[in-house]
């Protein structure tokens, strides 16, 4: 017992001091110093137009018709969505894709989202849940051999081009 609460004990630290250094890290410096759009440009963008909606809005006081159907409408299809996943096993579609459907990021994803999907499905209807159990080790070493590729690039930006690396993907 003494050793496991030991051990414990370690992780716990290890994940709080970890924590306080990436929020640390975060008000330091922040998503800010990669100047890519997708963090600088777009956020500014998207806060400007809903604060320029807001502002234009004719009279505050009157209540908009509109804006409540639209309110409604959004709750009452996330709630069957909801009903409708958690009684129905086959259900395929999640709540959340009624939400983000009309995202920027959905529409451009897509076809990867369809892609991913399309694999999932082939793998299960030819070789059963073994086969896809067996096939996940696979899924996650590609988005680790991504990533490792991702910090190999970092590696010799720092050690070949010191004072300004390469663009290499959008985070």
């Amino acid at each position: 017992l003494g050793g496991r609460a030991f051990i414990f004990g370690r992780v716990l630290v290890g994940v709080i001091s970890s924590g306080v250094y990436t929020i640390w890290l975060c008000y330091d410096g922040g998503g800010a110093v990669f100047r890519t759009w997708s963090l600088v440009g777009a956020p500014v963008g998207m806060y400007d137009g809903i604060a320029k909606v807001v502002a234009e809005t004719s009279d505050r006081t009157v209540t908009d018709p509109s804006k409540i159907v639209a309110w409604v409408l959004g709750i009452g299809v996330a709630v069957a969505l909801t009903v409708l996943q958690s009684r129905i096993a086959w259900w395929p579609l999640h709540p959340l894709g009624a939400m983000l459907m009309f995202d920027g990021y959905v529409r451009l994803y897509v076809l990867c989202i369809f892609l991913v999907w399309l694999a999932k499905l082939i793998i299960l209807r030819l070789g059963g849940i073994g086969v896809y159990r067996q096939s996940k080790p696979l899924s996650y070493g590609l988005i680790v051999g991504y990533v490792f590729a991702i910090g190999v690039s970092f590696v010799v930006d720092m050690i070949f081009f010191p004072s300004g690396g390469h663009y290499v993907h959008g985070y």
